[in-house]
């Protein structure tokens, strides 16, 4: 197989036209670092974020994600580099530009003395929602979540799903600009993950925010609009779900055909391409894109297969291929390629 491509992992440096006003990415990252003591936790990345994106940030533990995202959402500062938020440097701007942001690392922020609705209601008073919309926007809350009927119970004897999604709940009592979470999405059943999934998708949706969220399998990563894929404090890749997917090769059509004598040669004259033929009989057609593929083959031999499959790379495919070529960065501060504050 031809080695893989990788895309830039660089975003937009610049402003976007949209009419006649021009709008600055969320986020803008330039060769950005931080280092804690003398290991780099992240090492040169660059991208931008726009207005509605869904950012999936994936990598394993110690990759360097919940540093990416403490940075972009103006919790602790770069040792190099620069983070502009709504084409804003943040630090002198630091009040304002919070007030755009809604971030959750895990269920950190939580009090596990309080109750759920006690949880939301603090979180809401200090959004500063109006007085008279409060009790509105907690039941609302509550009732999104499925957590309406655990309104009463401490919050340290609910789940570990229930407590992802009121961590959740209490990041999205406003209408952030830009929502940051860490460590919601992993270890959670198919149920909550829904949950938390749709709950992203509809306030992108509805409000144009744009959603960062770190993950650790590849399979929670296929909603979003882009991923953006970390090993060892680099920044590998920044690519739509499909854009990787490409990346380690073609869709792949398995056919059995009935009789095989002809079957591999008429399939060639009919598709323009090479077909394999395995020792077992079994034909391999490699295709730019499987479905098309597989309705003219039924168009035009289904009486002649007893069955057709279609394989298709995965986003684990294409972040195994992009994490196995990578190298560590956990660099001592006085090595090569210098970077100090």
């Amino acid at each position: 197989m031809a080695p893989m491509r990788r895309p830039s992992a660089a975003g937009s440096a610049t402003t976007q036209s949209r009419g006649r006003r021009e709008v600055a990415p969320v986020v803008q990252a330039q060769s950005i670092g931080r280092r804690f003591g003398p290991l780099w936790a992240l090492r040169d990345v660059t991208f931008a974020l726009e207005e509605g994106e869904t950012i999936a940030v994936l990598g394993e533990p110690g990759s360097g994600k919940t540093t990416l995202l403490r940075l972009i959402c103006a919790l602790d500062r770069p040792t190099v580099g620069s983070v502009e938020l709504f084409g804003r440097r943040a630090r002198p701007n630091l009040g304002s530009i919070r007030a755009s942001i809604a971030a959750a690392f895990g269920t950190s922020g939580l009090d596990p003395l309080l109750t759920v609705a006690e949880n939301i209601s603090l979180r809401i008073l200090l959004s500063g929602v109006p007085a008279h919309h409060r009790t509105g926007v907690m039941v609302e809350r509550l009732r999104a979540f499925g957590l309406y009927d655990a309104k009463d119970v401490p919050c340290r004897l609910i789940s570990p799903g229930m407590r992802r999604r009121l961590a959740l709940a209490c990041s999205l009592v406003a209408t952030p600009r830009l929502l940051v979470l860490d460590g919601l999405v992993d270890a959670v059943d198919a149920s909550d993950k829904a949950t938390l999934e749709e709950a992203v998708r509809g306030m992108v949706s509805s409000s144009r925010t744009t959603a960062v969220v770190s993950v650790s399998d590849p399979a929670d990563a296929e909603w979003c609009s882009r991923v953006a894929v970390l090993s060892h404090g680099r920044l590998l890749v920044l690519d739509t779900p499909e854009g990787l997917k490409r990346m380690v090769g073609p869709d792949t059509l398995l056919i059995r055909p009935i009789d095989d004598r002809l079957a591999a040669a008429r399939l060639a004259d009919r598709l323009g391409i090479r077909v394999e033929r395995e020792a077992d009989g079994l034909l391999k057609v490699e295709v730019e894109h499987g479905p098309d593929a597989l309705a003219d083959v039924l168009q035009g031999f289904a009486a002649h297969l007893s069955a057709v499959h279609i394989r298709r790379p995965t986003l684990a495919d294409a972040y195994q291929r992009l994490v196995s070529g990578g190298e560590g960065v956990a660099i001592a501060a006085g090595d090569e390629a210098k970077q100090s504050s």
